[in-house]
């Protein structure tokens, strides 16, 4: 977990910052949501519904990611 190291940085990056609404990785197949972190990482984003898509239009040079993992195990529903 991020915790800023100065009085500065906390205003900067805790107190004065603007989020941005979480992104869904939609999938084609219906019985799937999300997308595998490796996936992402390598850029394989053919199985997502609009994987081309552009993001982070408009912000500066970099742009911080927080994730949020589900650390429980979810059974996978089969569909036919």
């Amino acid at each position: 977990m991020y915790k800023p190291h100065t009085g500065s940085d906390r205003r900067r990056y805790v107190e004065q910052v603007s989020l941005s609404p979480p992104i869904i990785f939609e999938v084609k197949h219906p019985c799937e949501w999300g997308i595998d972190l490796d996936d992402a990482l390598k850029s394989r984003t053919k199985r997502l519904v609009d994987g081309d898509a552009l993001m982070f239009e408009g912000c500066g040079p970099s742009v911080s990611i927080r994730l949020e993992v589900c650390s429980l195990f979810f059974s996978l529903v089969h569909c036919d």
